[in-house]
């Protein structure tokens, strides 16, 4: 790969980290203000799920709301805990 390949890359993926931290900020800020609401936990998860389908079906045509999924369960699963199977 060419340098200024790499360089583009490498910025590209400097972006793409500070936006993600920055989007996470604002959800977490947005959880706070709901949680500060008294709004129940299970409802602020439920509305959570409710915006991403509609962002995923709204949002992303050029890939489909199934894999965007299959990749969000993935990276979750990969923060849970292995349960050892006991016979």
């Amino acid at each position: 790969m060419s340098n200024k390949k790499e360089n583009t890359l490498e910025l590209i993926a400097q972006v793409d980290s500070e936006d993600l931290a920055r989007a996470r900020s604002e959800v977490a800020d947005a959880i706070q203000r709901a949680q500060d609401g008294w709004i129940p936990g299970h409802l602020i998860a439920s509305a959570l799920a409710l915006e991403l389908q509609s962002f995923l079906t709204a949002n992303e045509p050029a890939d489909d709301p199934i894999s965007i999924l299959r990749r969000l369960a993935d990276h979750l699963e990969s923060f849970v805990p292995e349960i050892p199977e006991i016979h």
